[in-house]
């Protein structure tokens, strides 16, 4: 019989296996009997019985809480109140609560829910005892035994909070609560209750029976979540009610005889997580306790004495959320009806609830009822919409829905009507509009307290009421009360054709991929452009500053204007516009600056101003690329400026297929960075402007564009221009566009190359005729600039330079040089040559385009070199440049604005040309600065080549600065003689240091690998006298397995120098002694771990006298070195050779007598003899 389901069913579906074990024996005991032919009266009885225990086994049993335990801990329950701990396996129904049990929680106990799901019929805080529900108690349910996991709570009925029923009277507010939350925040629980959430005792009215004059104060509530020290320390779970929130209060309104308090109070606190009501069902009027579900109900009770009821809800009886920052949200799912319910039709109060979030939610198809109450953050989802309740009337009325934090209207029409109010606008306020329709009755429905910031998201098609109240009237900000608009709608086309203007102090476009139909927007302080690929076709943009923060499409007839009324402001943006339409050519129009990073574009676009306005620019500060597959045309206008700044300055794309450019004018910046943190910014420059004159009649002076045209201006905290001067007296403003300087000289120059001259400096005298560019060419000046025009020079008699620097910027404005740019170059000639694009170019691909025709070497002053800046040299052979601390080392490019030189081959026809194509624009190099001190070099080095880099530093209190480098190449291919290889090195204004070899000056120097007996000759030169300075010399990639030593020629010193990679620092002091500098030291490689002086020991070479008299013979000893030919000669401290000779050495110990010539005067001086070039010996010798 156990095993059919049909007899079985019932049983079953209650969920209590031991119910089929107690069948069991019924049946075997009722079987026992009738073998033992008991009588039908007893087996009736067993038979009442056996149905009392299937009852009882059916409907459950009653559990009181015993100890703090864990809810399937039998030790934790008792059957009877404070009864005896029930022991054995645990069994759910058996000896710890089961679905269909009772449970009551007694004071002070701590029950903790250890398993996925604990369930019970109901669930009460208290005690049958009256005397346990008594003064101030708490009880605990504790979700999880972990720190993570999922613990749920199921109750099949009502969760209760028994009232106090002690009359005890005292001044001391008695609190019973009973807290509900989650072990740890990251652990996974819901309470489900399908009945009611009860706090406090609907009937017992003990407190009208009290007649004494003592004060009774209870309060009583449910906490879901904890609170210490003013925050959530607990987080409570998720409930779910089926039923009601319903409070009940006990309260003694004030009588003559009775003046002092007497209540007994009741609470719900959602402290944390979400309460969700999901009942529909409507109260019937009369019975408000006991119909209706989805309700949070609110009673006020005095029932043995009527005279002492008193209507409404006092500040304590209520539901509270208070933190919102925990998460407290409450869903009602009702509809037609207000959800909250308060006890009496007159002096209604409804909670304030200030905090948290309340949701309204329903797809019944009936709308949603808004309480009459204050907010923190309210969402309406219900597509029937919602309306506003008005209870009471006149004075007394509560019609109005207060929203202080944010209103999200999800789906539906929400519309306030009659008297109903709905308050929006604490700072900081946002409505979000996802998709819900916000419609009054009349204006004085709306109310707008403060600013608002309103998002339109999702499925928002349209604005509407919301945006008109918040614009106010006009446009002009006088009443405008939105913070922020922001468009990100979904798919839908968002549409404005209902609105002439859109106004707010901040509009941001964030929703990719999406087409705006219509709108004019002005923004008091922003419109951001933030929409991915989404096309603003046909609006108008009015503001101050537009951001354009990802790659959004101005497109086909798009107009933007950046100015309100007469305002006109300069703004920043950062990221891509993409300009034009390959449909069609397009307009776009300016009324004050645009700004941006980079350009790309997408079809022919012109140019324009908005009428009356003169100077509105489009400011490109990165990389504009003319298209990709195909190029486009953008007509500049004289709009479009090429920023430059100390981060950044901008770049033009190679021209693809040279189909695309930038028609007409443009405003090319060239920054200069003269503070660059060392209290030095006073450096000379080759600089030049890469445009052209558009017209033949245009002015291209360099007074025109690089001295403003005589104005002194400033874009923000940023001067411009240059001043120019020179020392002849009869330079005037008026007459030259340069100032006089006595003492002084010419700060700008220009290199002058012809066929009978190997070319040299000219001064320039006149920048009012001077042309800084021509039609056909962009010229290059050596330039001294330290501040912006007006301020270079302290006029006076006599006018001086001003002390101290000050950066500035450059500009010109002409037509872009695009296409293969042609320079005709003299055979075996310098040439300065200024970049003619606005971009970097590649230095090396530069020399290897033009084959043959230059000696493979670029050079560039740098302003990181010495106190005034120097040159540095590229050698396209080792594709490095000469001075490894400059702050071209390291780059690949020369600038845009950027000058260099080059010297033409020694060819065999007059001239050649120079060809510079687009092909050489580097599009990647963005930043790299040349014209200031802040920029560091990266070191570089070439592993196929053995180098020796030889630095000059000043040393001035102890703190040693560069001023110049040179290198050493070594390789095997190389030669020693001076050739075309070697890069010559140009004279610095500052100390100079070069590698010499005969008579030429090397920046430079390319030699055979090293073998033992080698010697470099190094000259310092333009050094100041009474000045410490010191040589720094390392070696990179080093194979030579020998020594190297470092001679100071005028000390007679010789040093031994590591080659190893490792840094040699020589120090030396420079004073009026002419033999203090020049060629002062050479580096000598010797063989082993010996010097050549060592070596000259080992043989025995030996000189004497010495020192010698100028009169007299000096006899040199060959000593043991092998019978052969050798040769000889005599050197000062400078390095040059005073004498030379033969020596036919063929026996041991030959001496050879030397007189010497009439060149030699008293000092010191070396003898080297050499053997085939190569030196065997040297010997320092003195001539009195």
């Amino acid at each position: 019989m156990c095993n059919n389901p049909t007899v079985l069913h019932f049983f079953f579906s209650k969920k209590k296996s031991y119910i089929c074990n107690l069948i069991k024996i019924i049946i075997n005991t009722l079987i026992i009997m009738k073998q033992k032919l008991l009588s039908q009266n007893a087996i009736s009885k067993f038979l009442v019985l056996s149905c009392f225990l299937l009852f009882n086994a059916s409907f459950g049993a009653t559990f009181y809480s015993k100890a703090n335990g864990n809810w399937n801990a039998p030790a934790t329950w008792s059957l009877t109140d404070n009864g005896t701990a029930l022991t054995g396996t645990a069994l759910e129904g058996t000896n710890y609560p089961g679905p269909n049990d009772i449970v009551y929680i007694r004071a002070n106990h701590t029950i903790t829910i250890n398993i996925p799901l604990a369930r019970c019929s109901s669930l009460t805080f208290g005690s049958t005892v009256i005397a346990q529900n008594a003064l101030s108690h708490a009880a605990n349910i504790v979700l999880g035994n972990d720190t993570s996991g999922t613990f749920n709570l199921e109750i099949s009925g009502n969760l209760t909070v028994l009232t106090s029923n002690s009359a005890t009277a005292s001044t001391t507010v008695f609190t019973r609560s009973l807290n509900i939350y989650k072990n740890d925040q990251a652990i996974i629980s819901t309470v489900t209750v399908n009945g009611n959430i009860v706090v406090g005792n609907a009937t017992s009215g003990y407190i009208d029976a009290i007649t004494s004059t003592s004060n009774i104060r209870r309060k009583n509530q449910i906490n879901f979540g904890t609170v210490a020290s003013g925050v959530v320390s607990k987080y409570g779970p998720d409930v779910v009610v089926g039923g009601n929130v319903n409070m009940f209060s006990h309260q003694v309104a004030g009588q003559s005889l009775l003046p002092n308090e007497r209540y007994n109070l009741s609470a719900v606190r959602l402290n944390s997580g979400k309460m969700t009501l999901t009942g529909t069902d409507l109260m019937e009027v009369g019975s408000e306790e006991t119909t209706g579900t989805g309700y949070i109900k609110s009673f006020r009770k005095s029932h043995t004495n009527p005279a002492n009821y008193s209507e409404g809800q006092s500040v304590d009886n209520k539901f509270f959320m208070d933190y919102s920052d925990a998460g407290a949200t409450l869903e009602l799912n009702h509809h037609t009806d207000n959800p909250f319910y308060i006890t009496g039709n007159i002096a209604i109060s409804y909670p304030a609830i200030t905090q948290g979030i309340i949701i309204y939610k329903s797809t019944s198809g009936n709308s949603s009822v808004i309480c009459p109450n204050v907010h923190r953050d309210l969402i309406i989802d219900n597509s029937a919409g919602a309306t506003v309740e008005v209870v009471g009337s006149g004075v007394t009325a509560q019609n109005t829905v207060k929203v202080n934090n944010s209103l999200t209207l999800t789906s539906g029409t929400f519309n306030v009507a009659g008297d109903g109010i709905l308050d929006i606008g604490n700072s900081g306020f946002i409505l979000y509009m996802k998709g819900g329709e916000l419609t009054t009755e009349a204006d004085a429905n709306f109310v707008l307290s403060n600013k608002i910031s309103i998002y339109y998201s999702d499925n928002a098609a349209m604005p509407g009421i919301e945006l008109t109240k918040a614009m106010g009237t006009g446009v002009g900000f006088t009443d405008n009360l939105i913070d922020e608009l922001v468009l990100d709608p979904g798919s839908v086309a968002f549409d404005f054709s209902s609105f002439s203007d859109v106004e707010a102090d901040v509009i941001r476009f964030r929703r990719p991929n999406y087409e705006l139909l219509s709108g004019n927007f002005y923004a008091q302080a922003l419109i951001e452009l933030g929409g991915s690929g989404s096309d603003y076709n046909g609006c108008v943009f009015i503001t101050p500053r537009l951001d354009i923060t990802a790659s959004s499409i101005l497109s086909t007839e798009q107009t933007v204007r950046t100015t309100i009324g007469s305002t006109v402001a300069a703004y920043q943006s950062f990221g891509l516009v993409k300009l034009g339409n390959p449909a069609g050519a397009i307009t776009v129009t300016l009324g004050a600056n645009l700004t941006t990073t980079n350009v790309n574009m997408l079809g022919i676009v012109s140019l324009v101003r908005a009428a009356g306005v003169e100077n509105s620019y489009f400011n490109v500060h990165g990389f504009f690329k003319l298209g990709d597959d195909t190029t486009y045309d953008l007509t500049s206008n004289g709009i479009l400026t090429l920023k430059s700044l100390a981060f950044e300055t901008a770049r033009v794309s190679k021209q693809e297929s040279y189909s695309g450019e930038i028609i007409g004018n443009v405003n090319v910046e060239r920054f200069l960075q003269n503070d660059g943190g060392d209290g030095n910014g006073r450096f000379w420059r080759l600089l030049t402007a890469p445009v052209v004159k558009l017209n033949s009649v245009d002015e291209g002076t360099i007074w025109k564009h690089w001295q403003n045209n005589g104005e002194a201006f400033a874009i923000g905290d940023l001067g411009y221009g240059t001043d120019v001067w020179g020392s002849d007296a009869s330079y005037t403003m008026e007459a030259n566009g340069m100032y006089y300087l006595n003492p002084g000289t010419h700060n700008f120059r220009k290199y002058v190359s012809s066929a009978q001259s190997v070319g040299a400096w000219s001064p320039v005298s006149n920048t009012l005729t001077e042309e800084l560019f021509s039609t056909t060419t962009n010229n290059a000046f050596l330039a001294f600039i330290i501040k912006p025009f007006g301020q270079g020079v302290t006029v006076g008699d006599p006018n001086t330079s001003s002390p101290g620097s000050i950066s500035t910027v450059l500009s010109a404005t002409g037509k872009l040089r695009f296409g293969n740019i042609s320079t005709t170059i003299l055979k075996n000639r310098y040439h300065l040559i200024g970049n003619p694009y606005a971009s970097p170019i590649s230095v090396g691909p530069l020399l290897s385009s033009n084959p043959n025709k230059t000696t493979g070497k670029i050079w560039v002053l740098d302003s990181k070199l010495g106190s005034f800046g120097g040159y540095v040299t590229y050698d396209a052979t080792t594709g490095l440049w000469s001075d490894p601390t400059a702050l071209h080392n390291g780059s690949t490019v020369i600038q845009s604005g950027e000058g260099f030189f080059v010297k033409t081959a020694n060819l065999g026809t007059a001239s050649t040309t120079f060809n510079i194509v687009e092909s050489l624009k580097n599009e990647t190099i963005s930043s790299a600065s040349v014209f200031g001190r802040s920029a560091q070099a990266t070191s570089e080095t070439n592993d196929s080549f053995e180098l020796m880099r030889v630095l000059l530093k000043k040393v001035t209190n102890g703190v040693a600065s560069h001023e110049d480098g040179s290198t050493v190449v070594f390789y095997a291919g190389g030669v020693n003689e001076v050739d075309e290889s070697d890069a010559e090195k140009f004279s610095n204004p500052n100390g100079t240091i070069s590698l010499i070899n005969g008579t030429t000056k090397m920046a430079i120097e390319h030699r055979a690998t090293v073998v033992a007996g080698d010697e470099v000759f190094v000259n310092v030169s333009n050094v100041s006298a009474g000045t410490d300075y010191k040589l720094n010399i390392y070696t990179e990639n080093f194979t030579f397995s020998g020594t190297a030593t470092l001679h100071d020629l005028k000390l007679g010193t010789t040093t031994v120098m590591p080659i190893d990679g490792s840094v040699f620092e020589y120090p030396f002091t420079v004073t009026s002694d002419a033999t203090t500098q020049g060629t002062r030291f050479k580096i000598v490689f010797g063989n082993g771990a010996l010097s050549i002086d060592d070596n000259a020991n080992e043989n025995n070479v030996n000189v004497y006298p010495n020192p010698v008299s100028k009169s007299s013979a000096l006899t040199l000893n060959l000593g043991t070195l092998e019978n052969k030919t050798y040769s000889y000669k005599i050197v000062n401290l400078l390095g040059q050779t005073i004498q030379t000779g033969k020596l036919e050495k063929t026996e041991l110990n030959q001496e050879f007598a030397l007189t010497f010539n009439t060149a030699f005067s008293a000092g010191l001086y070396a003898i080297e003899v050499l053997d085939q070039n190569k030196v065997v010996n040297a010997s320092k010798i003195i001539i009195k």
